[in-house]
């Protein structure tokens, strides 16, 4: 996980293994998300969930209805991970409220052939004032030699 320190934004990530029970996962899962401060931060939670978004399962129903309770949403909609049988989206980044107008149109997906899921790339610009600077002291330094 990722905290950034002074600011605003709390990032997590998280994995599901494939062979995992589903709902094992759903209940850690909802214990994580009852331990986040939703209206005090802006929360992005990226990772590999193993639930095929684009089918219609019991499984990817219950989480959508999983992140809904939360006010979470899922921004990305391509397939994550191809075969020459089925494109599945495994990969997600789920974002709450306060970023989710943010976020609209900026999650894209590469493929960098090093994985049989495709890269999740994310672009957006952080406003300074996110980030508390550090104290800075100037020295001055008079007939200094090297």
């Amino acid at each position: 996980s990722l905290g950034l320190v002074g600011s605003e934004m709390c990032i997590r990530d998280r994995y599901r293994p494939p062979s995992s029970s589903y709902e094992d996962f759903a209940k850690s899962f909802s214990h994580f998300l009852n331990n986040i401060d939703y209206y005090s931060h802006n929360i992005i939670i990226v990772g590999d969930f193993n639930i095929d978004i684009l089918c219609t399962s019991p499984s990817s129903k219950n989480f959508n209805n999983l992140l809904k309770e939360y006010g979470l949403q899922i921004k990305n909609t391509a397939p994550t991970r191809l075969s020459t049988t089925k494109s599945s989206l495994l990969d997600l980044f789920i974002v709450n409220q306060k970023l989710n107008e943010a976020v609209s149109s900026q999650v894209e997906t590469k493929d960098l052939h090093i994985s049989d899921h495709l890269l999740l790339e994310i672009r957006k610009r952080l406003k300074h004032s996110l980030f508390k600077p550090l104290p800075f002291k100037t020295i001055i330094v008079e007939n200094a030699t090297c």
